[in-house]
């Protein structure tokens, strides 16, 4: 929370006009299923078909494996064409995921499959780029964690699945692992290191996050082998990122997880005057309250949510004239009534989702309540960026 002295209306009204700028909602990528010609036919007219004459050895293996998946459950299939792993070619890595999908899927229950629905759900279908929880799904099978004995969907929770696929930053092949590891001066070492693995993925990347840290000159022939082997790095592109965070629970777990408060811009009296854009709030995980909500803003709008910013004045203390608060606010349709929602406030405990409210004012009022300090006044919208004024 900065300290801001509050805006004139007619600032503010000037900020607004000259800042304002649309956010597009994103759409459905194209399934790699338009590939397939045996499932092409099948799908929906909407669908683009992108069938081509002639495909690699590779290509065709995962044709086969989507061919299997498609028999099993339709959606799963088409939903899994969409993830940005198959926007761009295919690799051995996608083979290896695509078969121990189908191996996991051929012995599921009733109650994983249950928990494969409720994945497809997360997000609004019709805007999301991809089903995030799905990616972390087929994550955790290129890592060979899609297994009964490590099962993810064993009594399902979305937070539960985040926090296995989430977790790894830096990810290597198997080859690339083993090449590291050969490459240690204390060959000893190398061999107990490798025995111990097994097929368990997590120890391979605590091992190599930890010799990384420690420093490649003082263990490895080769000082520069992390150089060689860079892995790839799924949370380093901040545009795939705010694709990935495409529904208020991601948004939250990925805030709660991520985000911290920025001290040292807190004593900038008018942080709306120094407004960081969601891609840098995301690649630094820092800000002050409007850059979170800001960020919660555009990683919701553009995924078909309707946000805005709320912006809570109440009596300050000392010889501050207001102290503003400013979070990120939702509104959704609930059976017959309006309901609003909190997201992305930075004090301590409340970053989680929290509601419903009956109203907007509830929600400014709670603020207050929250601070310790009567409620003084409340308007909506984020003026630095998008005139989205609620009525």
């Amino acid at each position: 929370m900065g300290l801001v002295k509050r805006f004139s209306w007619v600032a503010s009204f000037i900020l607004i006009i000259g800042c304002s700028h649309s956010i597009p909602v994103t759409k459905p990528n194209t399934t790699y299923l338009s590939n397939i010609p045996s499932i092409a036919q099948f799908l929906p007219s909407m669908e683009t078909k992108k069938i081509r004459k002639t495909i690699t050895t590779q290509e065709e293996k995962v044709h086969q494996l989507f061919e299997r998946i498609f028999q099993f459950d339709q959606q799963l299939a088409i939903e899994l064409g969409r993830i940005p792993e198959f926007q761009d070619g295919v690799n051995e890595r996608e083979v290896f995921a695509l078969h121990n999908i189908v191996n996991f899927l051929s012995v599921s229950t009733d109650n994983e499959k249950r928990a494969i629905k409720e994945i497809l759900i997360v997000g609004r279908p019709e805007y999301r780029k991809f089903c995030s929880p799905l990616q972390g799904l087929l994550w955790l099978a290129e890592e060979g964690e899609l297994i009964k004995e490590k099962n993810p969907l064993e009594n399902y929770s979305l937070n539960k699945l985040l926090g296995r696929a989430w977790a790894s930053a830096s990810v290597y092949t198997k080859e690339e692992a083993i090449n590291i590891i050969n490459n240690l001066k204390d060959k000893e070492m190398a061999k107990r290191i490798l025995n111990g693995w097994g097929n368990d993925s997590e120890a391979v990347s605590r091992t190599l996050s930890s010799l990384r840290e420690l420093g490649p000159e003082k263990f490895f022939e080769d000082k520069n082998i992390f150089k060689k082997y860079k892995g790839f790095d799924r949370w380093s592109d901040v545009n795939a990122v705010m694709d990935r965070l495409n529904s208020p629970k991601l948004f939250e777990y990925w805030f709660c997880h991520n985000f911290t408060y920025d001290w040292s811009k807190f004593w900038i009296t008018t942080p709306t005057a120094y407004p960081q854009t969601a891609e840098f709030t995301i690649k630094t995980k820092k800000g002050i309250c409007f850059d979170a909500a800001y960020l919660a803003y555009v990683c919701l709008k553009r995924s078909g949510y309707d946000v805005t910013g709320l912006n809570v004045y109440y009596k300050g203390r000392n010889a501050v004239d207001a102290i503003a608060k400013i979070v990120c606010i939702l509104r959704r349709q609930d059976s017959d009534k309006i309901r609003y929602y909190k997201l992305a406030d930075t004090w301590i405990g409340e970053c989680y989702i929290r509601g419903p409210f009956g109203s907007i004012q509830e929600i400014a009022e709670h603020i207050a309540l929250m601070s310790g300090v009567p409620l003084k006044t409340y308007t909506t919208g984020l003026p630095s960026y998008d005139v989205n004024l609620w009525r």
